[in-house]
């Protein structure tokens, strides 16, 4: 009988702590809203730096839907992108991007390996360059 109730309350304790687990999820920071009311969000939760390299999830979410007519006839509102900021070099390479419909659904990601990476210096004025000027400054002040 003890190893009975004994045996209830080990499962009864894990299905509780299964129960009560939450996990991690991205938090979002409103980072910008650009001058074409699009709007930028870092999670706060995925920067990484190795090797003088920030890496960090992004999250536009656009103003109208917009198409890239090179990678299918979709269009999309909102992406999801694994950004690199080389802070030495000043440049920037997206790794992931996962393209999403009004409706919140994938329908559409590619991801690169490191060898494929298109390392560029961000166009001045917008998220991108806000982004790594902002980050890059206060790890180089630490």
């Amino acid at each position: 009988m003890k190893n009975i109730v004994f045996g209830t309350m080990i499962i009864a304790s894990f299905f509780s702590a299964i129960a009560t687990h939450r996990p991690v999820l991205a938090e979002w920071v409103h980072f910008g809203t650009d001058p074409n009311g699009s709007e930028t969000f870092i999670d706060d939760q995925s920067f990484k730096f190795e090797e003088g390299v920030l890496h960090l999830w992004v999250k536009e979410i656009f103003d109208k839907p917009k198409k890239i007519d090179a990678i299918g006839d979709f269009y999309f509102n909102l992406t999801d992108s694994h950004w690199l900021i080389n802070c030495p070099e000043r440049t920037l390479a997206v790794k992931t991007v996962i393209f999403y419909d009004e409706n919140g659904e994938v329908i559409h990601q590619f991801s690169l390996n490191m060898t494929q990476l298109a390392w560029r210096d961000p166009p001045p004025g917008n998220s991108p360059e806000a982004i790594m000027r902002v980050h890059c400054d206060l790890l180089e002040q630490n």
